[in-house]
């Protein structure tokens, strides 16, 4: 038996037991799946398309093949290999109903279970690149940290390790179970004061932030706005989770005269609660000055029913004609806090109609036009949400040309007609019809290099797959989503050139793999259009959408080490064709 000199000592070794106990309890439970850094290049619940982000995003230094190790104990379920999406996945079955994911992996592991052999053979045997297998027998499993395969950037994006965490089948935050530094709060950038009326954002006065000392200050303070409907907030803001990108905030509240009105917390996600994505975020608001932002509805707008979401009075200000004291305070994972405070002065004014907006029903056909009636967009029955208001407008300064065009590297009189469709705030349940009337001015023959395309402001337009209808004259397209809408002539032709050598060539068991780099400014690669001819024989190729590059798995049997003459070819989306043709030693 040990006896202690004096209780300090003795209470000295039960603090630090205890302690080191605490402290041990995350690590025990999961393991950080990779030798690098704990730092994130994405959270749980971000704006992802028009869903939400499943799980964190680890960041590999723009690298693959690190190992990836099994978080904890348990046995694989399932195996996913596919060119979007997951990319190489491997889903772990552990105690408790826990599950882990791994996505975007280089290659399952082959010296264990020979898993990448099974994902391979699974290809050639359903003669098909894209598979889902599940494990019913749960023969395989692994220890916790046993390499099951290596990280990479299969399916969608740059390299990095997507991990997930389901508990019941619900997406769970893994970092309640990893303890990650963070020591920076969040950043605040904008506040945007908004009226709404018919579900719709009929106006909206935008408030920069700027930051002193730590603290967060409105430049406009107090905030007057006038007008009929309900009054509401969004907030721009952002936080690092030991890295330098931005990532997404983990919880907001609001108060309205020191009593909380807004809660919303990304702990838990449903699979139904990707749906309200566009109800938690203003898509048309992901960048402010020209980076990654997130904006929040700071409200419970109508059909938004995540789970993680509390409100009293739905978020809302309904105080007419008196001063409102709002606070906003966000907060990251690991408790840092921002906050920002702000007078709002609503004004009642009475107003029978609302001007240049146009009355739209879900249960209804109706068709919006511009003011020239030039521009038109059609609503189909079913097509939208909920009913709502809709503007356009189609009368722009130069100022607002010349940036887009300089933002594309374009000349300003290729952008032929731009139109707004508002709110730009808002998503539809189906695609809406676009079209366009052919303006005088353009040819028979320019047509062919026209597209309709979309985009908020600040952000780079995006082509839409346009139609032209000779007889009708005029352009169509369709989207789910409003903002600018603009007609440009594109007749500048992609680029196809040969990436550094380290990308160019690679060699990986039976086939031997050679990338080419394309660029295109404007209106994208067109896939369908791609050609890859080798010594005079078309060989399949897969068009990295993130790498902008072409890539040929030549079998090493038939292409044997040389001189090679290849032949590529590529048209954008504008049907502007350039050609590769070249000897290559490989």
């Amino acid at each position: 038996m040990k006896f202690f000199p004096n209780r300090f000592l003795l209470y000295s070794t039960i603090f630090i037991t205890i302690l080191i106990s605490v402290y041990a309890t995350s690590d025990d439970l999961i393991k950080w799946p990779v030798d690098l850094p704990k730092s994130l290049s994405g959270t749980l619940c971000e704006i992802r398309g028009l869903s939400l982000h499943q799980g964190i995003d680890i960041k590999t230094r723009s690298r693959v093949g690190f190992p990836v190790y099994a978080a904890s104990s348990g046995k694989v379920i399932k195996l996913i290999s596919k060119e979007t999406g997951y990319g190489n996945a491997i889903f772990l079955e552990h105690e408790d109903n826990l599950t882990s994911v791994y996505g975007h992996l280089d290659s399952f592991e082959d010296f264990n279970h020979k898993l990448y052999t099974l994902s391979e053979t699974l290809k050639i045997l359903y003669n098909n690149e894209k598979i889902y297998f599940r494990f019913f027998t749960g023969n395989i499993s692994y220890r916790k940290g046993d390499i099951i395969g290596y990280t990479g950037e299969s399916g969608s994006g740059y390299p990095h390790l997507h991990f997930e965490l389901r508990e019941d089948g619900i997406f769970s935050n893994p970092m309640k179970y990893i303890d990650i530094k963070d020591d920076q709060s969040p950043v605040i950038e904008r506040i945007f004061v908004c009226i709404e009326n018919y579900n719709s954002t009929i106006k909206k006065k935008q408030i920069r932030i700027k930051q002193s000392w730590g603290r967060y200050y409105p430049v406009e303070n107090p905030v007057e706005i006038t007008g009929t409907g309900r009054l509401f907030l969004k907030i721009s803001c952002y936080d690092r989770a030991n890295a330098q990108n931005r990532v997404a905030i983990y919880k907001i509240k609001m108060f309205n005269n020191n009593n909380e009105i807004f809660n919303i917390t990304f702990d838990l996600i449903n699979r139904i609660d990707f749906k309200y994505s566009h109800l938690i975020y203003d898509i048309s608001r992901s960048s402010i000055d020209g980076h990654v932002s997130y904006t929040y509805f700071l409200c419970q707008r109508k059909g938004n029913r995540y789970r993680g979401l509390k409100c009293s009075n739905k978020g809302y200000i309904e105080s007419w004609n008196g001063e409102n004291d709002i606070r906003i305070e966000v907060y990251d994972y690991a408790g840092n806090k921002s906050s920002a405070e702000l007078k709002i002065i609503k004004k009642n004014i009475e107003e029978k109609f609302i001007p240049n907006f146009l009355y739209v029903s879900k249960g209804k056909r109706s068709i919006i036009r511009s003011r020239t009636d030039s521009f038109s967009i059609i609503f189909d029955r079913g097509s939208i949400y909920r009913d709502t208001l809709i503007n356009v407008t189609d009368n722009f300064p130069k100022q607002l040309i010349n940036s887009i065009a300089k933002s594309i590297l374009i000349d300003p009189k290729d952008i032929i007609k731009i139109y707004q469709v508002s709110p730009s705030d808002i998503i539809h349940r189906k695609p809406v019809k676009i079209l366009i009337k052919k303006p005088e001015e353009v040819s028979k023959i320019e047509v062919e290099n026209i597209l309709i395309y979309q985009f908020f402001k600040g952000k780079k337009p995006k082509p839409l797959k346009t139609e032209y209808n000779s007889k009708e004259e005029n352009f169509t397209a369709v989207t789910r989503v409003n903002g600018y809408f603009a007609l440009i002539k594109d007749t500048i032709p992609p680029g196809i050139y040969l990436p550094p050598t380290h990308e160019f060539y690679e060699d990986k068991e039976f086939y031997r793999k050679i990338r080419f780099s394309t660029y295109d400014n404007l209106s994208m690669i067109d896939k369908d259009s791609i050609e890859c001819i080798v010594d005079g024989e078309t060989f399949p190729f897969r068009f990295d959408n993130d790498r902008k590059w072409i890539e040929m798995s030549l079998p090493k049997r038939s292409i044997t080490r040389g001189e090679h003459h290849i032949l590529i070819k590529i048209s954008d989306m504008a049907s502007n064709q350039s050609v590769f043709r070249d000897l290559i030693i490989f």
